[in-house]
């Protein structure tokens, strides 16, 4: 998953939401509850607010304004300043405590740059940005490496790779600890995905370095092409709609899309024919022979509502089942699915078991 933070980005919070195996709610006064592993309990008694999840912790900013956060059953306090940016992801937290980029990684503040940055891309396993020295470096695992040592401004990131274009147009794919010199006059748009770079070269063909192998996809430029982690979906020339998967173009749709998604390893797309389907896994299947217009995906897992308003997924690479009931809202993250029916009476879907 590949993320652009910008100043001034504002962050998303509802009042309930789930990572893989927790997730709070807040009770009819304010109160702040925590489910964790099947337990509820309530953490504070008083409302809370700038609430942040990732997989193992939820950031809040307590009643008193101090930032605070929640844990394996217990909470603690960070200290009194809460900071402007809290940026979760599967495996650190970004943060600009005291005006400085950082990351809490294994229980822990780390800085990572004294610069306050106004750009950079992240992951949910590393960080690319730019220092005071203009060299060019990589967070990863809790280390820093310099992987270029002149200005780079125009860069992409997945889980472990980074794809950048250095001040003369030459585009490089940094991976595996070492930089491969991909091409040179590349367009500026180019997506990376896990040890892999998408890009239109100088004759306006599209090609795709994956591993060292360097393969024309198209000869000539494609309408549009999003990438996930191992996966890339494209439009060609001719509407053909193809998804680049172990190695290979397949076609999905030969007569075009109308709409078309890539997260994770997970393609959810719509035909001219008004079907919906997914790509997963080298094959196109079918959800409904009709648009579906109110789609969440995460964690190669697509959930929706149905045309009798009720909740469906593509769970774990097969089409279930989620409410029995219609639903008002829903939120999915990973593997949780949690969602309201009735009077705001909240239901939680995880691991094909409901709570």
């Amino acid at each position: 998953m590949q993320k652009l933070f910008l100043s001034g980005l504002l962050l998303f919070v509802s009042t309930l939401m789930l990572a893989q195996n927790i997730g709070y709610y807040l009770g009819p006064r304010g109160e702040f509850y925590v489910f964790d592993n099947g337990l509820t309990q309530k953490i504070e008694h008083l409302p809370v607010s700038d609430i942040h999840i990732s997989n193992e912790y939820i950031f809040y900013k307590n009643n008193l304004g101090n930032f605070c956060f929640y844990k394996n059953g217990k909470k603690e306090t960070v200290g009194p300043v809460f900071p402007e940016t809290i940026i979760p992801t599967d495996y650190f937290t970004i943060t600009d405590l005291n005006g400085t980029l950082n990351v809490f990684w294994k229980g822990v503040f780390r800085k990572v740059s004294f610069r306050p940055q106004n750009t950079y891309a992240y992951s949910d396993s590393l960080i690319a940005y730019v220092d005071y020295d203009d060299f060019f470096y990589v967070w990863m695992d809790g280390r820093t490496k310099e992987i270029a040592n002149r200005g780079v401004d125009n860069f992409r990131v997945s889980p472990n790779s980074v794809a950048y274009v250095d001040v003369d147009g030459n585009l490089y794919l940094y991976y595996d600890l070492e930089s491969d010199e991909v091409d040179y006059e590349v367009d500026g748009n180019f997506q990376c995905g896990n040890k892999m770079v998408f890009y239109h070269d100088r004759f306006d063909s599209f090609n795709v370095y994956d591993q060292g192998n360097l393969q024309t996809l198209e000869d000539d430029r494609v309408q549009s092409f999003k990438t996930g982690i191992n996966v890339m979906a494209y439009v060609d020339e001719f509407d053909a709609f193809k998804v680049y998967y172990d190695g290979e173009a397949i076609t999905a749709a030969d007569g075009g899309v109308q709409l078309y998604e890539v997260k994770d390893n997970i393609v959810f797309f719509i035909d001219e024919a008004n079907e919906s389907w997914v790509f997963y896994e080298g094959e196109a299947i079918k959800l409904e022979g009709y648009v579906i217009e109110d789609f969440k995906i995460d964690n190669n897992n697509v959930v929706y509502v149905d045309f009798n308003g009720r909740l469906m997924g593509f769970y774990n690479g097969e089409k279930k089942k989620i409410s029995k009931d219609i639903v008002t809202g829903y939120q999915i993250f990973e593997d949780v699915i949690i969602y309201q029916t009735g009077d705001n009476i909240n239901e939680i879907f995880w691991k094909d078991e409901w709570y």
